[in-house]
């Protein structure tokens, strides 16, 4: 069954290790990655995708624990700070 959120992207998606040049966030639990650390991300290889994809970031803990399940995991919640009492 085809889920809503799927897209023709998706088959062809693969997680490559890359050294980070920047700070980046895991999509999975939310972990700030620093330059030079290892993590992995979502690769369309030389298909050319449109803007509107979002390409997530894997830190090198959630791809040893979950491995490439990740790619079919949908994006978690983490709360950053007190949330409104309203």
């Amino acid at each position: 069954m085809k889920r809503l959120t799927d897209s023709k992207y998706d088959k062809i998606k693969v997680l490559k290790e890359v050294k980070a040049r920047i700070t980046h966030e895991c999509d999975n639990c939310g972990k700030i990655i620093q330059p030079t650390e290892k993590y992995r991300k979502e690769d369309l290889g030389r298909v050319h995708a449109p803007h509107s994809i979002k390409l997530r970031s894997f830190c090198t803990e959630c791809y040893a624990k979950y491995g490439n399940a990740l790619k079919s995991m949908k994006k978690t919640s983490v709360v950053k700070g007190p949330l409104d009492k309203f």
